[in-house]
């Protein structure tokens, strides 16, 4: 019994990045969380920045 007929499903996701101590500018983690999902084919279907 082996796992070949697993089917791959793109998951959508939002991303949100909160910080009190960065900007859009100087916050990487948003873009990196979002290319990473991306690059594994997943669907980023909405995207937020909250700096305080």
């Amino acid at each position: 019994m082996g796992h070949s007929s697993l089917v791959f499903a793109p998951l959508q996701i939002a991303v949100l990045t909160v910080s009190d101590t960065r900007n859009e500018s100087t916050d990487t983690s948003g873009e990196y969380l979002r290319l990473s999902a991306t690059e594994a084919d997943h669907i980023v279907v909405d995207e937020k920045n909250s700096h305080r």
